[in-house]
């Protein structure tokens, strides 16, 4: 497949992510050559917010969910496919 549209593909998943995510996390989903150790891999973390770090008493924090993906996962799925994925991926990491 065409890097090109490759990359186009990503940016989609990208984007549908962040709207399904719905803000519950900092998204960042890259292109990523894996061989066949598999179709993606991913992290969740948690950030302290500014506010947390200079404040003892404040306890903010976001999510950071960071994918890798195998551009071989669209040689069989859409990015919908990719997003429904993640989204599932998220679920399960973030309980």
């Amino acid at each position: 497949m065409p890097r090109r549209k490759i990359r186009k593909m990503i940016d989609e998943t990208q984007e549908m992510l962040e709207e399904e995510l719905d803000g519950k996390a900092q998204v960042t989903v890259v292109l990523s050559v894996m061989g066949n150790k598999g179709k993606y891999q991913s992290k969740l973390s948690k950030q302290m917010t500014l506010d947390s770090y200079n404040d003892d008493s404040a306890d903010d924090w976001f999510y950071c969910y960071d994918v890798f993906i195998n551009p071989k996962m669209y040689e069989n799925h859409t990015p919908k496919d990719v997003v429904n994925i993640l989204v599932n991926d998220f679920t399960d990491k973030a309980k």
